[in-house]
């Protein structure tokens, strides 16, 4: 990040902060092997190449610029925004942790489907997304490692967990499970 950029930052961060619970939380992701440049109302910002950057604002409408010169005012409303500017497509895929018996018969927050994700056709609980704005309701973002296990409470048989992958990551991920 550019030193400007970092102080111009700051103060935006700090304010933004120092709220009363009108604080929204946005996770700005570049998939890409290059910086993405994109300003949020009258900041700039820098995305660097396979990072997300985090950036508070308040809950209202905000004007976002893409490197494209698109712009886009957007009411945030929700604790969580997932920003796209590359237009990149992301998978969103639910994990399941716990025994064999329930795997098949279980309830799902992804409806199983047939998906076409980076030349690779997937059946299951995924769904894709290419928004610029998204809400997270998911519970591991792009670059964030799924757990090998997760703790199952005595009165629950299983639980899942919902990852966003990019596409160098899913097939990253894909390679690691061979």
């Amino acid at each position: 990040m550019r030193p400007l950029l970092w102080f111009s930052i700051l103060p935006f961060l700090f304010f933004s902060s120092c709220g009363d619970g009108n604080t929204i939380n946005l996770v700005i992701d570049n998939p890409t092997n290059m910086i993405i440049e994109m300003s949020m109302d009258s900041l700039n910002v820098d995305v660097p190449s396979m990072h997300t950057v985090n950036l508070n604002i308040s809950k209202g409408e905000h004007r976002l610029v893409l490197a494209n010169d698109s712009v886009i005012r957007f009411n945030f409303t929700e604790p969580t925004y997932f920003i796209n500017p590359s237009l990149s497509n992301y998978l969103i895929t639910e994990e399941y942790y716990g025994p064999e018996e329930y795997l098949e018969n279980r309830n799902t927050k992804i409806p199983k489907q047939e998906v076409s994700f980076s030349g690779i056709t997937l059946n299951g609980n995924y769904k894709i997304i290419s928004n610029v704005i998204n809400n997270v309701n998911w519970d591991y973002g792009p670059r964030e490692l799924l757990p090998k296990a997760l703790e199952i409470n005595d009165d629950i048989a299983y639980t899942s967990a919902i990852k966003v992958f990019d596409a160098k990551e899913f097939i990253n991920y894909i390679n690691s499970k061979r």
